[in-house]
C-alpha cells in the first residue's frame, strides 16, 4: 500500500480521475493460455500467527481452486503458530508442508527461495493475519494472471479484519467442526476491550483510504494504463517464473536487502519490464490491522520502500520526460514485425530489472551481470531476442524477414495495453505507467513538506482551507464510488481526516531518513 493518500486532491486523483472518465481499453481477446492447467502453490509466511493462523488456513481450504501445495513457512515464531496449523491441516487431511526457522530472515526471501524451489506457475502469496473473503478469490486471481502476455501478478480488494468479519469466520463449518475437536487449538475472539478498541480506531481509518485507494485509485489507474503501482502483497498471485527472474537478477547486486516492503519493489520489477499488477474489484480478502499506536512504524515502512524503490528504478519513475520519445519513434504498431519481435515467452520471459541504482551501488550493470555468466555480446543479443519473443513469432518473424508471401497471413491477436518489453526499453523510452509513479512521488514528498511550512510560518487559514477543500473532495469521491451507502463514507470521511493529518507528521520523518541514508550514512541495508 505505498500509494496510500494521505492527501487526497493530488496529481494522482486527478490522473485517475482522467482514467475513469476515459474507460478502459476495449479491447477483449482470449486468454493467452489456459489457467485451468496452471499448478498453483500457496505460501503463507507467518511469524507469531497462532491466533490467526487457522482462520487463513480454513478460507484457503474453502477456495473453489484448490492448490497444489500448501506451503506454511514458521519465520522463527515463539507462539504455537505451527502447532495450530499442523492439527488443522491433519484434521481436514490437508497436505501441509512446513518449513520452520530458527531465526527470522523476513518475508522478501521467503518468497524468493520459494520461487526458486518450487514448479508451479503460480505462486500465491497470503499473509498468515490474511483471510479470503471471497470463496472464489484464487480463482480469479488465477485467471486473471492467464488473460494476456505481460501480466505478472494479480490481485483482489483489501480490507481492514473488523470483529465481525472474524466472528463470522469462527463460524464457518470448518472453523467449528476443528474447534471441537481440538478445543486447545480452537480460534477464539479477541477480549481484550482496550485493544479492540485501538484497532477499531485502525480499522476505520483504513478502510476509508482502502477503498479511497483501491476504488478510485487504482480503478484509474486500471483504465488508463492497465495496471498499478505493485500488488497488495497480502494475498496476490504471482507468475512464478517472473519473480525467479527478477532475484535471479537482483540477488548477486544486492542479495536480500532491496527495500523496506517486498511487495511494492517486486511491483515496480515487473513495470520496469512493461508487466503489469493487476487489481479485481470482485474479489476480496481481510487482513488484521495494527493498533492505532503501531500505525507510524508501518507507515514508515511502506513509505519508505515506496521512495527507495524509486531510488533504485529512476528510469521507469522519470517517463513522463519521455514521452515524446514513445509518441514519436518508440512507439510500434500492434502486429507490426517489431512489436512481435518484442513479445516475450510467458513462463520463461526474463524480468530482470536494469537498474541505475544498482549500479550506482556496486557498479553493475545488467550486461555485466551476463557477462559475468560467460555470455558474450552476440549471445546476448540472441538472448534478448529469446527472451522477448515465442517460439510462434519467431518463426512468423522470420518468414517475414526472409521475403515469403504468406507472411501476411500470420494470425495477429491483440491483446489490451500491449506494449514492448524489457528494462533497455523502459531505459530508453520509459512507460505510461510511470506516470503514477512520478505523480506518487511528487505528492509523497510535496504536500507534507507545503504543509509544514503553513504550520511553521503560523499560515493557520490557509491550512484549515486546504484540510476543509481536500476532505471534501475525499468524502465526494467515496460517496461516489460507495454506492448504497454513499452518506456513512462521506461521514467516515470526515471522521478520520485528524487522523490522517497526524500521520502526514511522519511522512516528514521518512523523508528525512531516506534522505540521510543516500546523502549522510549511505545505508543500502533496506530490507523486509
Amino acid at each position: 500500500m505505498a500509494t496510500l493518500p494521505y492527501f487526497v486532491f493530488s496529481p494522482s486523483t486527478l490522473l485517475s480521475m482522467s482514467g475513469i472518465f476515459r474507460g478502459p481499453d476495449t479491447i477483449r481477446t482470449p486468454s493467452a493460455e489456459d489457467w485451468r492447467a496452471a499448478k498453483v502453490d500457496v505460501i503463507i509466511p507467518a511469524l507469531n500467527e497462532a491466533e490467526n493462523i487457522v482462520l487463513c488456513l480454513a478460507s484457503v481450504l474453502r477456495q473453489t481452486l484448490r492448490p497444489r501445495t500448501i506451503v506454511l513457512v514458521d519465520d522463527g515464531s515463539h507462539d504455537r503458530t505451527v502447532e495450530h496449523a499442523k492439527a488443522f491441516a491433519q484434521h481436514h487431511g490437508i497436505e501441509l508442508r512446513v518449513i520452520q526457522r530458527r531465526a527470522p530472515i523476513g518475508k522478501t526471501p521467503t518468497i524468493k527461495r520459494q520461487a526458486r524451489e518450487l514448479d508451479s506457475d503460480v505462486e500465491f502469496v497470503l499473509d498468515a493475519d490474511t483471510v479470503l473473503e471471497s470463496d472464489n478469490y484464487i480463482e480469479r486471481t488465477v485467471q486473471e494472471l492467464y488473460q494476456a502476455v505481460g501480466i505478472a501478478s494479480a490481485f483482489g480488494t483489501i480490507l481492514p479484519q473488523r470483529t465481525k468479519d472474524r466472528r463470522q469466520a469462527i463460524e464457518w463449518p470448518e472453523v467449528r467442526a476443528f474447534g471441537d475437536a481440538h478445543p486447545a487449538n480452537r480460534p477464539v475472539q479477541r477480549t481484550n476491550w482496550v485493544r479492540d478498541l485501538a484497532r477499531g480506531i485502525t480499522n476505520v481509518y483504513r478502510e476509508v483510504l482502502y477503498l479511497y485507494l483501491q476504488r478510485f485509485l487504482y480503478r484509474g489507474q486500471m483504465a488508463l494504463f492497465g495496471t498499478t503501482t505493485n500488488p497488495v502483497g497480502c494475498a496476490v498471485a504471482y507468475r512464478r517464473e517472473y519473480i525467479r527472474a527478477i532475484f535471479d537478477h537482483i540477488g548477486p547486486i544486492l542479495g536480500d536487502d532491496l527495500t523496506n516492503s517486498e511487495d511494492i519493489f517486486i511491483g515496480f520489477s515487473m513495470l520496469n519490464e512493461g508487466y503489469r499488477n493487476i487489481q479485481l474489484p470482485d474479489v476480496s480478502a481481510r487482513t488484521v490491522e495494527p493498533e492505532i499506536q503501531r500505525l507510524p512504524r508501518q507507515i514508515y515502512l511502506w513509505s519508505s520502500s515506496f521512495l527507495q524503490s524509486c531510488y533504485y528504478f529512476d528510469p521507469l519513475v522519470r517517463s513522463p520526460f519521455k514521452a515524446s520519445k514513445r509518441s514519436g519513434g518508440g512507439r510500434t504498431k500492434p502486429g507490426s514485425m517489431a512489436a512481435v519481435m518484442r513479445m516475450p515467452e510467458p513462463a520463461l520471459a526474463y524480468a530482470g530489472a536494469g537498474l541505475t541504482g544498482f549500479e550506482r551501488r556496486g557498479g553493475a550493470t545488467p550486461q555485466s551481470f551476463d557477462r559475468a555468466r560467460g555470455r558474450s555480446d552476440a549471445q546476448l543479443s540472441a538472448a534478448d531476442l529469446g527472451r522477448r519473443t515465442t517460439g510462434a513469432e519467431v518463426s512468423a518473424a522470420g518468414v517475414a524477414m526472409s521475403g515469403l508471401a504468406h507472411a501476411a497471413e500470420r494470425r495477429i491477436i491483440r491483446e489490451p495495453y500491449r506494449q514492448a518489453f524489457g528494462r533497455t526499453r523502459t531505459e530508453e523510452f520509459g512507460r505510461p505507467a510511470g506516470w503514477i509513479l512520478m505523480m506518487s512521488a511528487v505528492e509523497k514528498v510535496f504536500f507534507p513538506t507545503v504543509l509544514a511550512i503553513m504550520v511553521v510560518l503560523g499560515r493557520w487559514e490557509e491550512l484549515a482551507v486546504t484540510a476543509a477543500a481536500e476532505t471534501a473532495i475525499c468524502a465526494l469521491a467515496l460517496a461516489m464510488v460507495m454506492k448504497r451507502r454513499r452518506l456513512e463514507y462521506a461521514l467516515k470521511a470526515f471522521l478520520v481526516t485528524p487522523i490522517r493529518y497526524g500521520l502526514l507528521a511522519f511522512e516528514l520523518v521518512t523523508i528525512g531518513r531516506f534522505a540521510a541514508d543516500l546523502w549522510i550514512t549511505q545505508n543500502r541495508r533496506w530490507r523486509k
